[in-house]
């Protein structure tokens, strides 16, 4: 009996929840990644709108099960700009009208709950750097996370939910530990 009610209201937390959408939660910085830069002589950037900008591309949909994860800002490529740029003007060298300029194309952008234990991060952004329009620096990225999920979508989707700031964290300290990125934006 108790193994036929526990059933039933996981049947009913796994309806219920492939209608909701789910937000991403606010991104907060990797504050010792961000210290470590701050003593570097590093030059202005400014940030493009990283790419692409369409909501109906593939990396700007997350699937969560049944639920969806979207963001305040959109897409998935405005809350990777954004974070960027909290990133950048924490280390004081974000600037609008510089015209050194990082530009970034999201290739990849998933979180997977599909494990009845474990879920999986992954976001790849292409990245350049141009110095006064002129191309100067391009590289891949990848991030990638793990985390504690479980079988009951009432527990793996806020979990997911929950994890996607991290993904976004774990990408941008591949770029910002990058010798050669930090070494392009050197003075």
């Amino acid at each position: 009996m108790i193994r036929l009610r526990y059933c039933l209201i996981l049947l009913l937390t796994l309806v219920t929840a492939g209608c909701a959408s789910f937000k991403a939660p606010v991104y907060s910085p990797d504050y010792q990644v961000l210290d470590s830069l701050k003593n570097k002589p590093l030059v202005s950037v400014s940030v493009a709108p990283v790419e692409p900008k369409d909501p109906e591309a593939k990396v700007n949909k997350i699937s969560l099960r049944a639920a969806s994860l979207s963001t305040e800002q959109g897409t998935f490529s405005a809350y990777f700009e954004q974070s960027m740029i909290q990133d950048l003007t924490e280390m004081g060298i974000y600037q609008p009208s510089s015209n050194v300029q990082i530009k970034a194309t999201l290739i990849e952008n998933d979180i997977d709950i599909s494990s009845f234990s474990k879920g999986y991060g992954k976001m790849v952004v292409d990245l350049e750097i141009h110095k006064s329009s002129v191309l100067t620096f391009s590289k891949q990225y990848t991030g990638l996370t793990q985390f504690e999920s479980s079988f009951a979508g009432a527990v793996a989707i806020p979990k997911a939910q929950s994890e996607y700031p991290y993904l976004v964290r774990e990408l941008l300290k591949q770029i910002y530990s990058d010798p050669e990125f930090i070494k392009e934006l050197s003075k």
